[in-house]
This record gives structure tokens, sequence and C-alpha cells, in this order.
């Protein structure tokens, strides 16, 4: 009789030992998250690469050099043939 006391109180020591050690390892609620950070854990778990971060636009001054192309024809000046 007494071993089967100290079987069950044994394995109600157990029992709550095992409740206390899964308790730490299962959480009990979901943690809330916002949009950005959704979407944030969701591009990294993808297979594609994070976005690029945007930066300010910044002109670029480009100046833009005309070329004049010049037509030295020596001498006479021939009509076109109408045919």
């Amino acid at each position: 009789m007494t071993k089967k006391f100290l079987f069950f109180l044994f394995m109600f020591y157990l029992y709550g030992i095992f409740n206390y050690v899964s308790s730490d390892i299962i959480p009990l609620k979901k943690p809330i998250l916002s949009k950005e950070q959704t979407q944030k854990k969701l591009l990294i778990d993808a297979l594609r690469p994070l976005p690029k971060p945007i930066e300010e636009n910044k002109e670029k001054k480009t100046e833009k050099k005309i070329i004049v192309k010049k037509n030295e024809k020596s001498g006479i000046i021939l009509p076109k043939k109408n045919l």
C-alpha cells in the first residue's frame, strides 16, 4: 500500500515538473505585432532578397554638350536631278 502511495505521489511530482517546464517552452498567448513587423518577418522568411532602402532623390547636375557638325563642301553646288 505504501509503494502505491509513493508511486502516485512521485507521478504527481513529475507531472508538476513537466507542466512547469512545458510552460516555459510553449507561450501562453501569441504576441501582438504591428503591420510593419509582420511584413518584415514575412520578407525574411521568403527566398527573395529584402528590398533596398529608399534614399532621397538627389538631382545630378549634368550638362549636355551640344555638338555642331560642320558640313564643308568644296566648290560647286549641284542641283538635284529631277526624273
